[in-house]
C-alpha cells in the first residue's frame, strides 16, 4: 500500500499546484513532492516508523493462524504485515506539518488512512478575543 497508493495520495495532496493542468505539469509537482520527503533513517526512524506483524487470534469466533504460521509462511518471517510511518515534507508550504499513514492486514477494521495534522496559526485574527486554546485541524 505505501509504495503506491498512500504515496501517491500523500503527494497529491502535498504538491504545489501546477501552472496548467497537463499531464506533464502535474508530473512535475509530483516530482518535486517526492523529492521534498525527508529520509526517515538514523534515530529519527525510531520516532518516526512502526512496524508490526499479526499474531494468532480470533474472528468472529473462528482461530486464525499468525503471519508466520499462515499457509507457506516461513517461521522465522520478519516481512511486517502493519506500519505507521510519520513524514515531513522539507518545503515552505509543508515544514514542520506531520502526515501520517497507517496501514495494515487483519485489523479490527480495514483501514487505509493519511492523516495531516495541521500545524497551529502563528497569530490569531481574533486577537483581542480570548477564544482559548484552539487545536490544530486534522485532515483525515
Amino acid at each position: 500500500m505505501f509504495q503506491n497508493h498512500m504515496m501517491q495520495l500523500l503527494d497529491l495532496i502535498a504538491m504545489e499546484p501546477p501552472s496548467r493542468f497537463e499531464a506533464e505539469r502535474v508530473r512535475d509537482e509530483k516530482v518535486k513532492g517526492f523529492g521534498s520527503l525527508k529520509p526517515i533513517t538514523g534515530p529519527s526512524s525510531l520516532e518516526n516508523l512502526v512496524l508490526g506483524q499479526y499474531e494468532a487470534g480470533v474472528i468472529d469466533g473462528v482461530p486464525v493462524p499468525a503471519y508466520r504460521e499462515e499457509p507457506g509462511g516461513r517461521p522465522d518471517s520478519m516481512i511486517p504485515t502493519f506500519a505507521i510511518m510519520r513524514l515531513f515534507l522539507d518545503n515552505w508550504r509543508w515544514r514542520g506539518v506531520p502526515f501520517y499513514l497507517a496501514s495494515g492486514k487483519r485489523l479490527a477494521k480495514k483501514l487505509t488512512q493519511l492523516l495531516i495534522n495541521f500545524k497551529e496559526v502563528p497569530h490569531s485574527l481574533f486577537a483581542n478575543i480570548d477564544l482559548g486554546t484552539i487545536a490544530p485541524n486534522r485532515l483525515i
